[in-house]
C-alpha cells in the first residue's frame, strides 16, 4: 500500500511538473470545446448534415463524431471522439455531465481510441421513438452545449485524455484492475487519485479563468487575480476547487496545489 503511494505522488509529480503548460492545455481544452459547439452549429440544425457527420448507437439514435475528422486540426484531439448521451437512456444518473475513456489494446499495451462523453436530458416524450429523439437532438444540441455549463465538465474530462496520452498505459490498466477489485468507492482515495486531482485543479483554474474574462479594466483584473501568489492559491482552492475534492485532500496533495496554483498567478498577472 505503501508503494502505491509513493507510485502516485511521483505521477502527479510528473503531471504537475511543467507548470508553465497548464495555460496552454487549458487553451487547448477551451478551443476544442469551442470548435465542437462550432461545428454543430455549422450542421445549421439540419437532419440531413447530422447523418453526414454523426455516428448513431445500435437503436439509430444520433450519437457522436471523430474529433479529428471534423475539428481543425490539433494534434492534442488525435484518436478522439466526441459523444451525445441522454441520462436516461444511458442509465447515468443526472449528477453526472462527462466521462471520458480509452481503449487500450491488451497485446500492444497502447491506447487506440479516447473518447468523452457528455450526458444530456432529452423530454421524456421523445425518447421512445428514434425519429422523435433524433429530431429533438438536432433542433436542441447546440443550445445545450452554449447554455449549460459543459464547458467546465469537458475541461476536466480532456485534462484525462491529455494524461492518457502521456502516461504508461499499464498504470492505467493497472488502476482499472484496482477500481473493479474494491466494491465501495473510497472518496478520499478518488480525491487524491493523482489524475482526478490534475483534471479538478485544471477544472477550478479554468472556472477561475472564465470569471477573470468577465472583467473591463486592467485594475479589475489584477483584484481578481489577487496581490500575491499565497492569496491567489487559497483563492483557488477554497473557491474553485470542487467540494468532494477540497474537503479529502490529503496535507500533502493541498500543499502540492497551493505551489501549482502560485505558479499559475505569475501567468496571470498583469504588470
Amino acid at each position: 500500500m505503501l508503494l502505491q503511494a509513493l507510485i502516485e505522488a511521483k505521477l502527479f509529480d510528473r503531471l504537475a511538473e511543467a507548470r508553465s503548460d497548464d495555460m496552454e492545455k487549458l487553451h487547448i481544452a477551451n478551443e476544442t470545446f469551442e470548435n465542437i459547439v462550432a461545428f454543430v452549429r455549422k450542421l445549421k440544425k439540419n437532419p440531413t448534415r447530422f447523418a453526414e457527420s454523426f455516428y448513431t448507437d445500435e437503436t439509430g439514435r444520433f450519437k457522436g463524431f471523430q474529433l479529428q475528422t471534423n475539428l481543425p486540426e490539433i494534434p492534442e484531439i488525435s484518436n478522439m471522439f466526441i459523444e451525445f448521451l441522454d441520462h436516461n437512456i444511458s442509465g447515468v444518473k443526472e449528477t453526472i455531465k462527462a466521462r471520458s475513456g480509452r481503449i487500450i489494446d491488451q497485446n500492444t499495451r497502447t491506447i487506440s481510441e479516447m473518447y468523452i462523453k457528455l450526458f444530456i436530458d432529452a423530454p421524456p416524450a421523445v425518447i421512445k421513438l428514434t425519429n422523435s429523439y433524433n429530431a429533438w437532438f438536432v433542433k436542441n444540441l447546440a443550445d445545450i452545449l452554449e447554455k449549460s455549463n459543459y464547458r467546465s465538465s469537458f475541461v476536466h474530462e480532456f485534462t484525462h485524455t491529455l494524461d492518457f496520452r502521456r502516461i504508461n498505459p499499464q498504470y492505467l490498466i493497472d488502476r482499472a484492475k484496482r477500481k473493479e477489485a474494491s466494491d465501495i468507492r473510497d472518496r478520499d482515495k478518488y480525491a487524491n487519485d493523482p489524475l482526478e486531482l490534475n483534471a479538478y485543479y485544471q477544472q477550478a483554474i479554468s472556472d477561475f479563468y472564465d470569471q477573470l474574462l468577465k472583467t473591463k479594466t486592467v485594475e479589475e483584473w489584477n483584484a481578481q487575480v489577487g496581490e500575491t501568489p499565497q492569496r491567489f492559491a487559497e483563492n483557488i482552492v477554497t473557491l474553485y476547487l470542487r467540494p468532494q475534492v477540497k474537503k479529502r485532500l490529503s496535507p500533502e496533495n493541498k500543499k502540492r496545489l497551493m505551489k501549482r496554483a502560485a505558479t499559475a498567478w505569475e501567468y496571470l498577472k498583469i504588470n
